[in-house]
């Protein structure tokens, strides 16, 4: 469904607001870690080719996923800045080789409809593609305005 798209898992988050339970990407459900889950979901798609953007403290753990999932390519690197998202974007700037890019936070969850929607929506000829939801009211989570 992606013909040649590289997927970017932003893992290098440190979970403290997880505190006192580690590293929310590494916790177990339904006896799979949680960026296991995001990794067949994306796989689902036809995705073959991940970057991983980790930190210092789940570097090891990161490094168990390829060998986790034969037949797909996973890149594991350590984001080395402090400037949050896009510094983990920018952290794997030199292996985007594709214009094709979807960047994923792994501990999100969503229905299998929006990669549909997205794959359906790709196909088109846009720059990018943002997703988002409207809040009637302040909530602690990422924001952005569109012009």
């Amino acid at each position: 469904m992606f013909n040649n798209a590289t997927a970017v898992l932003l893992a290098a988050g440190d979970s403290t607001r997880l505190w006192p339970a580690g590293d929310k990407l590494f916790l177990d459900f339904n006896s799979l870690p949680l960026i296991q889950h995001s990794l067949n979901q994306l796989i689902k798609t036809g995705l073959k080719k991940f970057i991983i953007v980790c930190n210092n403290a789940n570097y090891s753990r990161c490094q168990t996923l390829p060998q986790n999932n034969p037949g797909i390519q996973i890149e594991i690197l350590i984001q080395k800045n402090k400037f949050g998202l896009a510094g983990a974007i920018l952290s794997a700037s030199k292996l985007l080789t594709t214009r094709q890019i979807l960047i994923v936070g792994p501990s999100d969850v969503f229905e299998d409809y929006l990669l549909s929607e997205f794959i359906d929506s790709n196909k088109q000829s846009y720059d990018g593609i943002f997703v988002g939801k409207f809040q009637e009211k302040y909530l602690p989570l990422g924001y952005y305005s569109v012009k």
